[in-house]
């Protein structure tokens, strides 16, 4: 039977269009809502929808500012 942590790190991981190891990088650092139950570590469908736009957007500014460092 599949470990349900992996399962779900998997899971985030795909809707996120990031690794499994980085899943677990942004729950052990808070910025990614989750909870545990048990054995069960959950992650809600709407926290990852949330999570997207704003990791996106971050991204794109890093992106801009390195192309204007580039460009200089």
């Amino acid at each position: 039977m599949l470990d349900r942590r992996c399962e779900i790190r998997k899971q985030g991981a795909r809707v996120l269009n990031i690794s499994g190891d980085n899943v677990v990088h942004l729950l052990d650092d808070g910025q990614l809502a989750h909870r545990i139950t048990g054995t069960k570590l959950l992650i809600r469908e709407h926290d990852l929808i949330a999570f997207k736009p704003g990791r996106n957007g971050r991204r794109r500014v890093l992106l801009d500012e390195l192309m204007h460092l580039s460009q200089e």
